[in-house]
């Protein structure tokens, strides 16, 4: 069972945990999950992950409900208009005031 935020006949938000993959039909994983929860408010519906976040990161988590409603989310994702923000939680005291950190961001199926 996972939390739901909003829900109408297009999208529903919910929080992803911390440790649950965000996409798939393995055991455990949200969209799982989310159909789980939806079911037993006596609405059965596919359920469409229309952005990402990883096992590790817990936050909200946008589903279309249709093909539609993925469609167009998927378009204002690719189009700039469907605004994500991060907020990091720290465990501990950092070494320095300020800093920057630096990653390579990619998918690359072979690794």
């Amino acid at each position: 069972m996972t939390e739901i935020i909003y829900f109408d006949k297009d999208i529903c938000v919910c929080i992803k945990p911390r440790g649950v993959l965000s996409e798939g039909d393995a055991q455990g994983c949200l969209p799982l999950l989310l159909r789980e929860t939806l079911a037993q408010k006596g609405v059965k519906t596919q359920v469409f992950p229309v952005h990402r976040l990883d096992k590790e990161t817990q936050g909200l988590m946008v589903f279309a409900l249709n093909s539609c409603a993925a469609a167009e989310l998927s378009r204002q994702i690719r189009d700039k208009e469907f605004r994500k923000e991060y907020i990091a939680e720290l465990c501990g005291v950092p070494e320095k005031d300020t800093d920057e950190i630096y990653d390579l961001l990619f998918f690359d199926r072979k690794r």
